[in-house]
């Protein structure tokens, strides 16, 4: 029923006596007005403390969605009415039911800056992971409004500092762009999320880059000022995480440059072993806070469309079909082959439809493969000091387990087999291809500042050699396929063989 009542009406002029009256014949105590909201939506949206405490005993629903799925909760949140609050409460009412544009009861209270409702929220263990449309949550609306005292409360209820917004903007990124020192301070205090300094966003920026872009930074400031965390749990934790964490941090920074030896001196049985391999797992989880796209619209992905469709193209000409035609196809095939990696691309960050973003990650892993590939064929990597660099570059951790020395064993050996060894880590990293193909071209940048450049001989790109001399192959082969199918004898006599076999072994 979508009209007004006498309780509606009632409740809307605050007239507590007449509510009463009323809820004592028992009416529809749920009846919604032409916005979809209760009497009891009325009352906590205005702010009624009486008439809403009568409505919640007399049976109300407090979960009720109005048109703009907004609830009596939010409403009493938004307006700021504390007592009304806790009576909803203890009523027992769901508060990560989340109301417009999926905003919930706790990031309202964050938005609002109502910090004693936000107080009695949390005690109800909501989901503080909850994301609204623009994919914020409650604690990036906290760093976003610059409210360190619920920035804390929120990490103190384990709040995520690696949630990122749509943008893929995490906590670290708004307070650096907001200029925050206090609230950087405060996500830093724990050890392990100095890590997501160097998480890049979609736009492949870092929250350590966008503080070394100001001429004062904020790192500079707390750098050795930082305080661990006093709260009980990392009280509790082992002193390992924490050396491991902060030395997996040190040698995580940009600024250092490899080789970097580090050594540990500790006595027999004191759990260095345990140590390794904390900070092992510390370096690998950071070299996970680096987001993966999955797919990047590079040079390669035409590369290797054009010669699947060059490929499909020829085997239609072998098959006795018009030139024409299977000219035709070759460029068909490849606008039609473009045109599906575009709408798989489109679907999957669009609409994110899980089926489209799995083809179109494993698609990219592939062209990420086959561009490695051609960049070292090809290319001559960029200089250390390439302008054109991006702010952000993904690093990767690969380990080696060190060889004890044994009896007759030189150090010389225990080095070989550490290559060895790391050599095999490249190898399942990147693939066997690549990494023997890089051992046996060796590429290195033309100068320090320099770009990618294309490998050259007598000034003509390795590429364009290329692609001549596999167009004549190609061309031999279908050439050679249709001589030797040709159902005309008189096609098919010795000397017109020769030829054709010289020009195919020449091309």
């Amino acid at each position: 029923m979508y009209c007004w009542t006498p309780l509606l009406q009632a409740t809307h002029g605050n007239h507590f006596e007449i509510v009463q009256m009323l809820l004592e014949h028992k009416p529809n105590v749920n009846a919604l007005d032409k916005d979809g909201c209760t009497a009891l939506a009325i009352a906590c949206k205005e702010g009624f403390y009486d008439i809403s405490l009568a409505l919640i005993n007399s049976g109300a629903y407090i979960n009720v969605q109005d048109h703009s799925k907004d609830t009596p909760l939010i409403y009493a949140v938004k307006g700021g009415y504390k007592n009304i609050v806790e009576a909803l409460l203890k009523k027992h009412v769901d508060v990560d039911l989340p109301g417009k544009e999926k905003k919930t009861p706790v990031y309202t209270a964050v938005e609002k800056g109502h910090l004693a409702i936000l107080k009695l929220l949390l005690a109800s263990n909501p989901d503080l992971e909850h994301c609204t449309n623009s994919g914020d949550t409650a604690l990036l609306r906290a760093v976003r409004s610059r409210n360190a005292e619920v920035v804390s409360l929120l990490l103190e209820r384990r709040a995520r500092v690696a949630a990122a917004d749509n943008r893929g903007d995490t906590s670290l990124h708004v307070a650096m762009r907001a200029r925050s020192k206090q609230i950087v301070e405060i996500l830093l205090r724990n050890p392990k999320n100095s890590q997501l300094l160097y998480k890049p966003n979609k736009n492949k920026e870092t929250p350590y880059n966008i503080d070394m872009s100001y001429n004062k930074t904020i790192l500079g400031q707390i750098f050795g000022a930082r305080k661990l965390n006093t709260n009980e749990d990392n009280e509790n934790m082992l002193g390992y995480e924490l050396y491991s964490a902060a030395l997996a941090d040190m040698l995580s920074e940009p600024s250092l440059s490899v080789p970097i030896t580090v050594g540990l001196y500790a006595r027999w049985g004191s759990g260095k072993s345990f140590l390794l391999n904390k900070l092992k797992e510390e370096m690998k989880n950071f070299a996970r806070q680096w987001r993966e796209t999955g797919w990047a619209w590079s040079w390669a992905v035409s590369w290797g469309t054009w010669h699947v469709a060059l490929f499909v193209a020829a085997c239609v000409a072998v098959a006795g079909v018009e030139p024409y035609i299977a000219l035709a196809v070759l460029f068909a095939l490849f606008a039609a082959l473009y045109m599906t990696f575009y709408l798989l691309w489109y679907l999957g960050n669009k609409y994110e439809w899980w089926w489209a973003d799995g083809i179109v990650a494993a698609l990219g892993r592939k062209f990420g493969s086959l561009l490695l590939l051609l960049q070292v064929m090809f290319c001559h990597p960029p200089g250390p000091e390439d302008p054109r660099a991006l702010p952000a570059t993904p690093i990767r951790f690969h380990f080696t387990e060190g060889m004890k020395n044994g009896a007759g064993q030189e150090g010389e050996a225990m080095v070989v087999q550490m290559i060895g060894s790391l050599a095999e880590a490249l190898e399942c990293q990147y693939g066997r291809v690549c990494t023997r193909l890089a051992r046996a071209f060796r590429p290195r940048p033309v100068s320090s500042t320099s770009g990618w450049k294309w490998r050259r001989a007598c000034c003509i790109p390795h590429i364009i050699t290329f692609e001549l001399s596999f167009m004549c192959v190609l061309v031999s082969i279908c050439v050679l396929i249709i001589f030797l199918t040709d159902k005309d004898p008189s096609r098919r006599d010795v000397p017109q063989g020769l030829v054709v076999g010289v020009c195919a072994a020449a091309g």
